[in-house]
């Protein structure tokens, strides 16, 4: 991963960031080598690293994921934002799919020329659904519909209207998506786990990279970073973590309180 992120897409993140997304007739194209770099990034089986082997991943563990994935974000963020969730109504049909209709603005990645078909994660509510967030579910829906054989079918009605105009990141295509009764398949009943997983990785991005900024030692950030993904994969509550690291910055203080995090 260091060499594909150091030849590959680091050498992209200025000139995918010159040249920008491009939005033509309902259609959005990225910068010049994205696609190139995509495919060897999907070749490579990193978009898979962490995935089950019953599903073609590779199973690894959860430390060895984000360490990989701070690379791309670090040497390309534009580019890493593609391999990266959009709230609609959800209609159920009789062969049990659902109809999802409604409008998402600044979709990350809402579409590109990367790959064949996108696979869009879309939060939606059913007509029963409890009242609030408790009542959020995850629907899978394709950009092409596939076919019983594993081929690409008709085009689903889901697509953008536009991208965004940006100051930065212009490589990475921020999408407003169209949903006109498009065909989803339920995924997750239940969304409170994944958007607390969500939740927590950024916020603990966050203060890894204030720690990165913050320190002069190179080898005290490394150490900071190794605690970061432990403490991401032994589920340590966020906000306690926060204020601990917040308190070790302003104190000044050495991964010798390290203990006290992991007792939080």
């Amino acid at each position: 991963m260091a060499k594909f992120a150091q030849n590959v897409t680091l050498p992209l993140n200025r000139t995918g960031d010159e040249e920008g997304a491009h939005y033509e007739n309902g259609k959005v194209t990225t910068p010049a080598g994205f696609k190139e770099a995509f495919q060897q990034y999907a070749e490579g089986g990193w978009i898979g690293l962490g995935a089950d082997e019953e599903w073609g991943g590779q199973a690894m563990p959860k430390m060895l994921t984000v360490l990989a994935d701070e690379m791309l974000f670090a040497t390309n963020p534009s580019f890493m934002l593609y391999p990266l969730l959009s709230v609609g109504a959800a209609e159920p049909n009789q062969d049990g799919t659902y109809n999802i209709t409604g409008t998402k603005i600044f979709i990350t990645g809402g579409d590109h020329d990367l790959a064949d078909n996108i696979i869009h994660l879309v939060l939606a509510k059913t007509p029963d659904a409890p009242a609030g967030s408790r009542g959020i579910s995850l629907f899978i829906v394709p950009k092409f519909l596939v076919n019983a054989d594993g081929s690409l079918g008709e085009r689903n009605t889901a697509g953008p209207g536009s991208i965004e105009h940006k100051m930065g990141i212009k490589a990475s295509a921020t999408c407003v998506m169209n949903f006109d009764a498009a065909k989803g398949f339920l995924a997750l009943l239940n969304m409170h786990t994944k958007m607390q997983h969500n939740m927590r990785l950024i916020a603990y991005k966050a203060v890894v990279r204030q720690v990165l900024n913050l320190q002069t030692n190179l080898l005290t950030a490394s150490l900071y970073m190794v605690m970061y993904v432990v403490c991401y994969s032994m589920h340590v509550p966020t906000m306690k973590l926060l204020v601990h690291l917040q308190s070790m910055l302003v104190n000044n203080s050495t991964l010798l309180n390290f203990q006290p995090i992991l007792k939080l």
